[in-house]
């Protein structure tokens, strides 16, 4: 007996899945005008150079050093090219300028450029397409399983620091000795292809889940991220033993398992939103619906959404002066979404890697073929006019999709202002623009986060015009302040 169906996931929250892969310097360029990364076939776009524009390539490639990196980047900069865009969050064009005016030592440099890797979430070979490999699927229904199991089966002796003791502590909770009779060897996910869909590069960054005077100490990430209210397309197979000669002593069903998935991951959820209002940090609201189930894939889903709950003793926690440590508790800190490397604005930040997970009926068949169409004359116009951002619609209102992020700007020398009166306002102007505005929420700390503390004094104290770097971005007709910096 074979229980196979064809299901669908929407993605709820940015989802990276690594795949071992960067934009290398040689295959990208930036559109710093229209915020995009540009990618492309390195031969293709060599073959289309100028010979003086060969010789001077093929001489920055022959030097092999840390500095010869940096002279791609700034050969590279404003180059026309065809390829495949994806749109950069608003602190990227500033870091990248940086990493192009940078000077200083050889290690310095090094760092820098190090740190600055693009990671690509995973993609098809023949069209650049992401997709969520059947693997990531598999790997999070059988962490719900687990944990389901482990509310039954009674204390495993386990010790985590044991070599293989994960793998000891799955076989006792499945009952199996070897991959042979392994009960999820039944279970067959197929990788989940996309429907439609938007990517974009952003930061990931570290936040504490306790009030700390000491900032966390992880280095920021740059990662390919598909956008929230993308959707791919696969299949979830369960066969049944053939006979009891296989030694799986215990067969799973596909309610089971999706009912272990929905128990375990709701639960996770409200764990999460409960830590995250702690820390004054925003929850990820969504609703996954009486047909849909919540599942947490990708990286940086946290420590406790790919862990067994009374057996986390291999989390571990970074001490003071670099110590580690292990916890049963759960993970210190939280990876979350970020406009910028720092100076992030809190209240924009989003965990990584919620989905939900449905059954494909026939009327969103219907729609999804649609969306398919959309999707294709979308990559068909970009690939006319890569600068051309067109954006797939469709009705699926039982799928309740999340909408496509609000569109931001950056005003540089824009004025800005300080009201004190009321909850308290900024609000800023620029030339050709309708001005935008924050208005304060009680204690009004929303308005000194979004302002670099370097301008605190002039703004709050005296209430002096000044003239800044506004991020602004757009909340139906008008314009609300993101972030107000020095101006450069």
């Amino acid at each position: 007996m074979i229980e196979s169906h064809q299901f669908f996931i929407k993605t709820q929250t940015p989802l990276h899945i690594g795949c071992d892969e960067v934009y290398e310097p040689m295959s990208f360029v930036i559109d710093e005008n229209n915020k995009v990364l540009i990618s492309f076939d390195p031969l293709d776009f060599f073959s289309r150079l100028s010979k003086e524009d060969k010789e001077k390539f093929s001489n920055i490639c022959r030097e092999g050093t840390i500095h010869s990196i940096q002279k791609l980047y700034q050969f590279m900069r404003g180059k026309e090219t065809e390829g495949h865009p994806v749109a950069l969050c608003s602190g990227f064009i500033e870091h990248y300028r940086e990493n192009l005016a940078m000077k200083g030592s050889d290690k310095k440099l090094k760092d820098e450029i190090n740190q600055f890797k693009i990671m690509r979430t995973a993609f098809l070979e023949n069209t650049n397409e992401p997709y969520i490999p059947g693997s990531a699927i598999k790997g999070a229904l059988r962490t719900a399983c687990l944990n389901a199991l482990a509310k039954t089966a009674g204390h495993v002796d386990y010790n985590p620091k044991d070599k293989g003791a994960a793998a000891h502590l799955e076989k006792k909770l499945l009952k199996f000795s070897d991959p042979g009779n392994d009960p999820f060897r039944m279970i067959k996910v197929s990788d989940f292809l996309p429907v439609f869909f938007n990517k974009r590069i952003v930061y990931a960054v570290n936040e504490k889940k306790k009030e700390s005077k000491f900032a966390a100490r992880e280095l920021y990430q740059i990662l390919e991220i598909i956008e929230p209210g993308a959707v791919f397309v696969g299949t979830l197979k369960v066969e049944q033993p053939p006979s009891k000669e296989t030694g799986i002593q215990m067969p799973l069903s596909l309610p089971a398992v999706l009912k272990s998935a929905s128990f375990f991951y709701s639960k996770e959820k409200q764990r999460e939103e409960k830590e995250l209002s702690q820390a004054a940090l925003p929850e990820a609201k969504f609703k996954e619906g009486d047909a849909l189930y919540p599942l947490r894939i990708g990286r940086h889903s946290g420590a406790e959404s790919v862990t067994i709950e009374g057996y986390r003793g291999d989390i571990k926690i970074m001490g003071g002066q670099g110590r580690t440590t292990f916890s049963n508790k759960g993970a210190g800190t939280f990876w979350l979404a970020a406009e910028r490397k720092k100076d992030w604005n809190k209240k924009q930040l989003q965990p990584f890697g919620w989905v939900c997970l449905g059954k494909v009926d026939e009327k969103l068949a219907a729609e999804f073929d649609q969306l398919r169409e959309k999707q294709k004359e979308k990559a068909d116009t970009v690939r006319s006019n890569p600068l051309t951002k067109g954006e797939p619609s469709g009705s699926l209102e039982s799928v309740s999709f999340i909408p496509p992020p609000p569109v931001e700007d950056v005003w540089e020398n824009a004025q800005v202002f300080y009201d004190a009166g009321g909850a308290g306002k900024i609000s800023a102007q620029m030339q050709g623009k309708s001005g935008a505005s924050l208005v304060g929420k009680g204690n009004r700390d929303n308005l000194k986060a979004a302002v670099s503390e370097v301008l605190h004094k002039n703004l709050f104290e005296k209430k002096k015009p000044i003239n800044a770097r506004v991020t602004v971005r757009k909340v139906g007709n008008a314009w609300e302040i993101v972030r107000v910096d020095p101006q450069a």
